[in-house]
């Protein structure tokens, strides 16, 4: 579960940086 959510988050993370990058 705790690997998951870790997952997910750095997921989110990374398409939030590439948005940025495309701005």
């Amino acid at each position: 579960m705790a690997m998951e959510l870790a997952a997910v988050s750095i997921e989110n993370y990374v398409v939030a940086g590439l948005g940025f990058g495309f701005l």
